[in-house]
């Protein structure tokens, strides 16, 4: 099991620091600007994955936002050109081959909001400020990867990164189950 937290209070660098690995198919992996994580280039992906210790391949990030500029949220998964990413926008997305494409809808969360997001299995599960704000499966991505943070431009900040792969289950279930007979079933309505 493993916990990482970084709150960024450091000295102005180009990098996050020796714990963190920029993001291949990013144009450059975040800076730390004002004791703040910040994007590294304009009009680029700027991205990096926690490398300090090894996570399970079911993990959750949460960020808390700076500012309310540009597109950047608590990424999951992430490896070679892939992962999942909550965007301050509103979206839940996927990067395959390091191409992003919408997956659902989120809430979008502003400057002090915290976010996060969760992935069990094929199950996403996203948060704001504590409560949870959607779930939805997709097996685009399979296990492994590390959980990150992920910016769009060089204007956006975060105040804190945290993840962990020790959550005990958490309330996220699987959207179909199969019965004792093989058969599929819908289980969107034991949601709770």
């Amino acid at each position: 099991m493993a916990s990482a937290s970084d709150d960024f209070n450091r000295a102005d660098a180009g990098t996050l620091g020796a714990n963190w690995t920029a993001w291949a198919p990013a144009g450059d992996g975040p800076d730390i600007v004002s004791n703040q994580a910040k994007g590294g280039l304009s009009a680029s992906i700027n991205a990096a994955f926690y490398s300090g210790v090894s996570f399970a391949g079911d993990h959750e990030a949460q960020v808390t936002k700076g500012n309310a500029s540009d597109y950047q949220g608590p990424a999951i998964r992430m490896a070679a050109a892939t992962g999942y990413v909550y965007f301050n926008h509103g979206s839940i997305q996927k990067v395959i081959a390091g191409v992003n494409s919408q997956i659902a809808a989120a809430t979008s969360f502003a400057s002090g909001n915290t976010a996060k997001i969760r992935i069990i299995d094929d199950d996403l599960e996203w948060w704001k400020n504590g409560s949870s704000d959607g779930t939805v499966t997709d097996a685009s991505i399979g296990s492994g990867g590390a959980p990150g943070v992920y910016f769009y431009d060089n204007t956006g900040t975060v105040d804190g990164w945290s993840a962990t792969d020790d959550f005990g289950g958490g309330s996220i279930l699987p959207l179909v189950a199969k019965d004792m007979s093989g058969n599929t079933v819908d289980m969107k309505d034991m949601r709770g």
